[in-house]
């Protein structure tokens, strides 16, 4: 049985026209209610932003608290307690996780942009390649991407419409306060570390340990992951088995200490 469907020329939120970006139907609109909303919501995906769900962005843009990722960072625990179903324990979770996003390598920055057609992996690519600043991307013609291995044609003219069309997100994103941090080089450059379970040291500490030494912190074990750090060298977390599986390290946190050098003098310094 044959199957129609009707391609839709008109954005049902906001009645501009629709185009094809690639595989993706998208409102030409960039102030469409509907495309601010999953700016949003993929800026609190990508970061992993707890407490921050749906119903609650609902609530915000509802209450005209924000309308864009920016806008996350002026929240006050007095404006977010005004909302119903949250209290002020709520609200000083909400904007302390909020917080802890401020400060971002630029690859994650770019990559939690919402921009059509491009993900993470293609800003590491670039990064890598030169591309180390937002002034650097926003300023390359879209030819200069494709000079890049792995960058084709389609995907350096969606990096570069993406800017354009990010151009004032990115600004406000600044204005409020969240920065770019610049890429260390150090002992663990061109590491990666998933944690899981507990250590006897706070998860964040240990993530700041890594990340002080320019390594890179995963949230999953996947190819390409140098260590899966864990209490027990020999536990068999289901992590543990997923490691075992792509070949990565597995290390004990007496392991991890030694590769970094612990102290909690040196841990202090970082907070």
């Amino acid at each position: 049985m044959r199957e129609y469907f009707t391609v839709l020329t008109k954005c049902p939120i906001c009645g501009d026209k629709t185009e094809f970006e690639g595989e993706y139907l998208m409102c030409v609109n960039q102030d469409c209610p509907a495309k601010k909303e999953g700016d949003i919501k993929k800026w609190v995906r990508k970061l992993v932003i707890d407490e921050v769900g749906e119903s609650f962005i609902r609530a915000a843009i509802k209450a005209k608290f924000i309308e864009d990722p920016a806008d996350l960072y002026t929240l006050s625990v007095d404006t977010i307690a005004t909302l119903d179903g949250y209290q002020r324990k709520s609200a000083k979770t909400i904007v302390r996780n909020i917080n802890k996003t401020r400060e971002l390598p630029l690859k994650k920055f770019m990559g939690a942009l919402n921009i059509p057609n491009v993900g993470t992996t293609t800003f590491e690519t670039l990064e890598a390649a030169g591309y180390d600043s937002i002034y650097g991307l926003q300023s390359a013609a879209w030819k200069e991407f494709t000079l890049v291995g792995g960058i084709g044609d389609s995907t350096a003219q969606a990096v570069h419409q993406g800017l354009v069309d990010k151009e004032e997100l990115i600004a406000k994103l600044l204005h409020n306060g969240v920065k770019v941090k610049k890429k260390i080089v150090g002992k663990l450059s061109g590491m990666s570390f998933c944690f899981t379970g507990q250590i006897s040291i706070k998860r964040g500490g240990a993530m700041k340990l890594v990340e002080s030494m320019g390594g890179e912190i995963k949230t999953s074990v996947g190819k390409g992951l140098t260590y899966l750090v864990q209490a027990s060298k020999n536990s068999n977390s289901g992590k543990a088995q997923k490691a075992k599986k792509y070949g990565t390290e597995i290390l004990g946190e007496k392991e991890f200490f030694k590769l970094v050098d612990f102290s909690f003098a040196k841990l202090q310094s970082l907070n």
